[in-house]
């Protein structure tokens, strides 16, 4: 097989979401092509260079009024391409892809894709329209089968062989090297070594559900004494949350962490992990609490049950009742069956989310073998 220049065009070095563009990076190249990977928005520091770890390139675009797609951005990203012979473009998100899929020129790129993140990528008209005018020729991807069907049935004209999945992935050997032990995890985050304590990582907005599991908590606080709760992340629900912890009266047993740098070191920390999203494509803090080898409670939305299968407790979306009785149940029974839970959801993390398995899906992509 011989080398392919590709360039991944991804909006912005969100230090969030840089890690799922570094994973894709280092699969490619270890089919053995050259990868670089550019953004549209800002400017290139050495630090961040480094960090990524493979070539990397930053456009500097300023930004655009109203959502409006710069004709400059378009010339720039296609000057790019030719100048370095570019022979496969991978948009990652729809923004890069509304400028990839405008470049055009000489030579002419051998295949172009483009990986969507999120669930409802299609809802709005412009997006279907654009994706009946531009997307006829791309390999569109779904980081889960729930991504993969929403856009089939979108009305956005896709074909059932054009759209795939590849689940995203973590390393999960390097995750797990990187968590700190139970105690000191604890110490860290100011949780103390006796209490049973569930928790949840992730940013604090309305769609991740964090207000059911506060009042599921609370529904329990005074039936399970030495329970606590755990909150790692900040965002703009961070006030409300903490009025509602007052109104349950739970502010000596919840604990609101804020913004915890590398959360998933401290998931060790945790008896039991809870996913309580309203909607969610994937589920990335899932792979980091199997990893950590934790029981997981989460809601059967997107693609959530596609990453736990039978290995995790799922109950309904919006409802703190039954995450109460979830939460009530896996406190209640021994920790053996506990332990046997988290290993259970270990073993399917390393058999379908490990980085073999995720190189192995794009070095097929990119050849065109799915």
């Amino acid at each position: 097989m011989s080398s392919l220049r590709i360039l991944q065009l991804c909006p912005d070095y969100d230090p969030h979401i840089v890690s799922l563009y570094q994973r894709t990076a280092e699969a490619l190249q270890a089919a053995g092509h050259a990868v670089t990977t550019a953004f549209i928005k800002g400017i290139y520091e050495k630090t961040l260079a480094h960090e990524f770890g493979s070539p990397t390139h930053f456009f500097d675009f300023a930004p655009s009024p109203h959502n409006h797609l710069p004709r400059s951005w378009i010339t720039k990203v296609a000057g790019y391409c030719r100048s370095q012979e570019i022979e496969v473009l991978l948009a990652q998100r729809h923004r890069a892809c509304a400028v990839a899929a405008r470049v055009r020129g000489r030579p002419p790129l051998s295949r172009r894709i483009v990986v969507y993140h999120g669930l409802g990528q299609f809802r709005r008209w412009r997006r279907r329209l654009f994706a009946r005018a531009y997307l006829r020729q791309w390999t569109v991807v779904g980081v889960s089968e729930a991504v993969r069907r929403d856009i089939l049935a979108s009305g956005a004209g896709f074909r059932a062989g054009q759209v795939v999945a590849i689940p995203n992935a973590i390393d999960v050997a390097g995750v797990q090297a990187e968590q700190s032990e139970r105690a000191a995890a604890r110490q860290a985050l100011g949780i103390a070594p006796g209490a049973f304590v569930f928790g949840t990582a992730g940013r604090l907005s309305p769609n991740k559900g964090q207000r059911y599991l506060i009042e599921a908590f609370a529904s329990l606080a005074a039936s399970l004494p030495d329970s606590r709760l755990a909150i790692l992340g900040s965002g703009r629900l961070e006030p409300e949350l903490k009025r509602l912890v007052q109104r349950c009266a739970v502010a000596s047993s919840v604990h609101l962490l804020g913004h915890v740098p590398e959360a998933h070191r401290y998931l060790r920390a945790l008896d039991v992990f809870v996913l309580p999203s309203l909607e969610e494509s994937f589920g990335l803090v899932l792979l980091e609490a199997m990893a950590a080898r934790l029981p997981i409670i989460a809601t059967r939305t997107g693609g959530v049950p596609e990453v736990l299968g039978e290995t995790g407790e799922l109950v309904p979306t919006a409802s703190a009742p039954a995450l109460a009785n979830a939460m009530e149940e896996i406190y209640r029974v021994p920790a053996n069956d506990r332990l046997t839970a988290a290993d259970q959801a270990y073993r399917r993390l390393r058999e379908r989310f490990d980085l073999p398995q995720y190189y192995e899906a794009y070095r097929k992509l990119v050849l065109g073998t799915k």
